[in-house]
This record gives structure tokens, C-alpha cells and sequence, in this order.
């Protein structure tokens, strides 16, 4: 009761080699960072469109190069801050020149000197009434890059006949992906 901490939405809580645990506050647009013993130890990231800033955080993760990112919604990218909250860049994953279209991010995870990431890009078809989704794992770099697409699932939104179809429209793999500590995937 006499705790200071407030908390407004918790999409995942990730842990360190040294026990401490990172809490995204998806609502906030924070990570607060607690020890082992659950003692306060920093604020990371606050809402903004500055250096170490966000704005929709989907996801946290901690890089192999020992940054903090998270996951932003849309345009897909990771907002990256040093350990001590020092701004550590940003990693945009496809521009608009890439043939993707737009990326929006679900789900991070980094392992094994990977990273995992879940997601939709959205592009224009010949139709100009039809949108092209096309759902995805894949791993990248820490430049961006894409390294290995795992499953890609493609579906349309027809905006002058507009169906949602879960099975289409929400992708499993955005929940049921995981990778392992050598860097395995799994897609369910």
C-alpha cells in the first residue's frame, strides 16, 4: 500500500543474467527496472518521438550488445537505450523503398545472439481497394537487415467488400513464437 510504483498496461516482463527484471508499460511508454529483491532501480524510455523515445510499445527485449529496445508498434522499429538510459539508436526494420510496404511489430524476442521478431507488412496491390498483409517471423540484425524468414502468411484486406476473418487477420504466430537459448525458433 505505501509502494510508489504504478503501473498502467504490462504486455511482458523480461529478466537479465543478473536477476533484474524489466517491466514494458505499454500505457506509460516505459520499462521500469527492478533487482532480483524487487527494489526500484530505473525509468528506461519515456513517450516521445525524441532519442529513447516511444510512442504504441509492443514488446522489450535485451540485445546481445547489451542494450535495452523496444519493440514500437508502427512504423515496426526497436528504440534501443544503453543500460544506464542513455539513448542507444534506433533500428528500423524495412523502409518504404524495401518492396514490403509498411511494417507494424507484434512480438520480440532475442536469444542466442538473435533476433526474433513477429509482424505484418502491409502493402498496396494493383487494386487500389486492396491492401496486401502479409504476416511474419523473422530474424534480424542488429542493422535492421533480415536474415531468415520462418513463416510468412499472406492474406487481403478488400476495402470495398471488408471481411475480418480471425484465422486470417490475427496471426497465431504473433503469440506462439518463442526461441530458445541457442537461438532455436518455434512457431506453433
Amino acid at each position: 500500500e505505501d509502494d510508489e510504483a504504478f503501473f498502467g498496461l504490462i504486455p511482458r516482463v523480461r529478466t537479465d543474467r543478473d536477476g533484474n527484471f524489466y517491466v514494458l508499460d505499454s500505457q506509460l511508454c516505459q520499462v521500469s527496472v527492478y533487482d532480483r529483491d524487487g527494489e526500484f532501480l530505473r525509468t528506461l524510455f519515456r513517450e516521445g518521438e525524441g532519442p529513447g523515445e516511444v510512442h504504441d510499445p509492443r514488446d522489450v527485449i535485451l540485445l546481445p550488445d547489451g542494450r535495452v529496445a523496444v519493440a514500437v508498434d508502427f512504423p515496426g522499429k526497436l528504440v534501443t537505450v544503453h543500460a544506464d538510459g542513455d539513448p542507444g539508436g534506433t533500428i528500423m526494420i524495412h523502409d518504404e523503398n524495401s518492396g514490403k510496404g509498411f511494417t507494424s511489430l507484434n512480438g520480440a524476442f532475442a536469444k542466442g545472439g538473435h533476433v526474433l521478431l513477429t509482424g505484418v507488412h502491409s502493402k498496396r496491390v494493383d487494386n487500389p481497394a486492396l491492401r496486401e498483409r502479409t504476416n511474419f517471423v523473422t530474424t534480424y540484425g542488429l542493422d535492421g537487415g533480415e536474415l531468415v524468414n520462418y513463416h510468412n502468411q499472406v492474406c487481403f484486406y478488400d476495402f470495398e467488400n471488408f471481411v475480418f476473418a480471425e484465422s486470417e487477420h490475427l496471426a497465431p504466430t504473433w503469440y506462439n513464437t518463442a526461441i530458445d537459448a541457442d537461438g532455436r525458433v518455434y512457431v506453433a
